[in-house]
Formats: C-alpha cells, structure tokens, sequence
C-alpha cells in the first residue's frame, strides 16, 4: 500500500514523500532517515495509482 508521509527535514523544510509499505508503522520507519515523521496517511488516490501532480500535460511556448 502506498503511504504519504510528511518530515521535517534538517534545513527545517517540510517534505511530503510518497512510500509502498505494508503498513503506517513501516512508512513511519522508511521516511524516518529523512527526518523528523509529522505525519502518515494514506496516499491520495492519484498517488497510489501512479500518478503525481508532475504527470500533467507539459506547457509548451511557441515563438511565433
């Protein structure tokens, strides 16, 4: 299952990551070497399909 999890990183950033575990605690576990755990839920359900907000249609400038 897919787990969003947020940290808090040691340049005081707030990440948000994205992790398969086979439950919370493990999520909690695997995002701990990047920081402090804020927080751990369920993905959205785009992210536990695949896809994230960068998988949009790419913007494309014509020099006309």
């Amino acid at each position: 299952m897919r787990f969003a999890v947020k940290v808090l990183r040691a340049d005081a950033s707030v990440a948000t990551l994205v992790l398969e575990a086979a439950d919370a605690a493990d999520a909690g576990r695997q995002a701990g070497a990047q920081g402090a755990v804020l927080s751990v839920g369920s993905a959205p359900l785009l992210q536990r399909m695949g896809r994230t907000s960068s998988a949009r249609f790419p913007l494309l400038r014509s020099e006309e």
